[in-house]
């Protein structure tokens, strides 16, 4: 079953990084071309950054513990430039134990694979932006706890959620930028506040 999700897991990666690729590939300018000449695609449009950031996760009924996560920002030549999707991958693992009731181990782990859509305020010091999307949780628990007669129980389940979001974006250099941001999951029993923070490139 964990094989299962780990392959679904990538595969649902290779197409959303794909589908994405290809939109945006076709996303030039919508104006029509002169004769003899290609239609140049706005500035802004297409792969316009990458995302690297560490997270600080609040569990449901868990105390806090970090994740990491990797996104790219594309926007699109038929929309303002304001407007940036968010493909991105985000990963965390907990694991806790007690020496009570003959030892008690539990370890829990999320990869998410989702996409959101965000309005950037631009600023000339700092830029302010707020979003919100879709995410499919690839969850797994282990539970292992000899002396109450639970000997290794496995769980995998994959849940959808919504996710909300908002930050802002220190520009560092013309390409290089940090950013805090605030980001929430709305996955049912495991709901999840994530506080990002991280490094961006700008293409």
């Amino acid at each position: 079953m964990r094989a299962l999700h780990v392959a679904s897991f990538a595969a649902a990666l290779v197409l959303s990084v794909t589908a994405a690729a290809a939109c945006f590939a076709q996303s030039g300018d919508a104006s029509t071309p002169v004769p003899g000449q290609a239609a140049a695609a706005p500035p802004h449009a297409g792969v316009c950054g990458l995302d690297v950031m560490t997270s600080t996760v609040f569990l449901e009924h868990q105390s806090s513990f970090a994740g990491t996560a990797l996104r790219l920002r594309l926007r699109s030549a038929r929309l303002v430039p304001n407007i940036e999707f968010i493909p991105m991958v985000e990963y965390w693992r907990s694991h806790g134990s007690v020496s009570a009731y003959g030892g008690v181990e539990l370890t829990r782990s999320d990869a998410t694979l989702g996409c959101s859509a965000r309005w950037v305020f631009i600023r000339d010091h700092w830029q302010p932006y707020l979003g919100a999307g879709f995410a499919a949780h690839f969850l797994d628990e282990k539970l292992n706890a000899p002396g109450l007669g639970v000997d290794d129980q496995h769980d995998s389940t994959v849940r959808g959620a919504y996710l909300l979001l908002g930050g802002v974006t220190f520009p560092i250099t013309k390409s290089i930028s940090n950013f805090l941001e605030l980001e929430y999951h709305g996955v049912s029993d495991f709901s999840q506040f994530k506080l990002h923070t991280g490094l961006g490139w700008s293409f």
